[in-house]
């Protein structure tokens, strides 16, 4: 699970204008199949779906080997628990296009969820490795949490801090860092990166849930109970919440 989904899945959205409108968003060449993947992934972020579908639907209709419009599907795909539908279109978009970093990483991404390590790995290495990527820190960031899931602390170390290097504010890579480091038991770390993620993200049920675990192993009582506070008062409902009642009954 992850609540910053938004980052770590990413494309380039190119303008779309015209001379007509659908529900205030410009439409212009009709025949143009690259105009329906804008429009499609417009529609994802004001969370459209339906509409999201038929606009990408419509993209590979006009271009069945439009490398965008596979990633953009693939992505919309992901986002309603359709997997392997998903994969599926992710695979076209980075065959058709290997140089497609979008595609690569987020092809690199889906398949380490699934436990396909070493193949996610080398799209996620594909993705940083191109030239005009303009966001490799998501990529690395995602190696970063592949090479994690695997059990490589140091290699997710690595991944991450380079993903620092080239944006150092990045919330999914600080949040990634403060983890490894609890898993370490490097707990003056952890509170390092949580203070870092907090001035760039706020406070989020993972952050709070990883300070009350890593203050909790490091015999701060104080930090701990300041963690489950905000936790309990801030995000009632969530997962986290009802694990941290599970797991400390002081709480």
């Amino acid at each position: 699970m992850t609540r910053l989904f938004v980052y770590l899945c990413i494309f380039v959205l190119s303008g779309c204008g015209g001379s007509r409108q659908s529900k205030g968003i410009d439409v212009s060449d009709s025949g143009n199949s690259q105009v329906y993947v804008n429009l499609g992934i417009q529609y994802m972020k004001i969370n459209q779906l339906r509409n999201a579908l038929k606009n990408f639907e419509h993209a590979l209709k006009l271009d069945s080997r439009n490398s965008e419009a596979h990633n953009g599907i693939a992505v919309l795909f992901e986002r309603l628990g359709k997997t392997e539908l998903a994969v599926e279109h992710f695979r076209k978009a980075v065959s058709l296009r290997p140089t497609n970093a979008s595609a690569q990483n987020n092809y690199g991404k889906i398949l380490c969820s699934l436990g396909e390590y070493e193949q996610g790995e080398e799209h996620l290495e594909k993705a940083i490795a191109t030239p005009l990527y303009k966001s490799p820190w998501i990529a690395l960031t995602n190696a970063g949490r592949c090479a994690r899931k695997q059990g490589d602390l140091p290699k997710a170390d690595r991944y991450l801090r380079e993903a620092l290097e080239v944006h150092k504010e990045f919330p999914p890579a600080l949040l990634e860092l403060a983890r490894i480091n609890f898993h370490s038991n490097n707990y003056f770390l952890v509170q390092a990166f949580l203070q870092r993620f907090e001035s760039a993200a706020g406070y989020t049920p993972e952050s709070l849930w990883i300070g009350i675990q890593s203050e909790n192993a490091a015999g701060n009582d104080e930090g701990a109970n300041r963690y489950a506070r905000l936790l309990r008062e801030t995000f009632p409902d969530s997962e986290e919440a009802e694990l941290m009642q599970q797991t400390f009954s002081r709480f």
